[in-house]
């Protein structure tokens, strides 16, 4: 699935007391991001001194849906509100680091920003 299995949390145990653990920073990367804008721009003159431009832009035009990262922290045994994150089924963990959001909401903008839908925006100016 692409929203989980980013880490294993099975692969894991509890650090001692008064440890850390060692695993290292930025050692669990997340899906990968892909974003395609495109704009188009038009000037016409009116007259010598007076002209208009339209732009048209569009932002994530294939419509690529992106990912945000998965959970930061993942207490092995546990999901993030420290209720046991067992199958009940197998009796083993779920996959660890699921992945719940875009980017422009885990920012608080949704439909705004990376990993949003496709946005069409269009603009007129006059120029004097």
């Amino acid at each position: 699935s692409p929203f989980s299995g980013y880490l294993n949390a099975a692969a894991f145990q509890q650090p001692a007391d008064g440890t850390f653990g060692n695993v290292g920073r930025d050692s669990v990367y997340g899906p990968r991001y892909t974003n395609v804008d495109f704009s188009i721009n038009k000037e016409t003159a009116i007259t010598e001194r007076v002209g208009l431009q339209f732009r048209a832009e569009v932002f994530n035009i294939f419509n690529h849906p992106n990912f945000a990262l998965p959970s930061g922290s993942v207490i092995p045994g546990l999901d993030q509100f420290g209720i046991p994150d067992l199958d009940p089924a197998t009796n083993k963990p779920f996959a660890a680091g699921l992945i719940t959001q875009t980017p422009d909401v885990a920012q608080g903008n949704p439909g705004l920003g990376g990993g949003g839908p496709r946005v069409i925006q269009l603009g007129l100016k006059v120029k004097f």
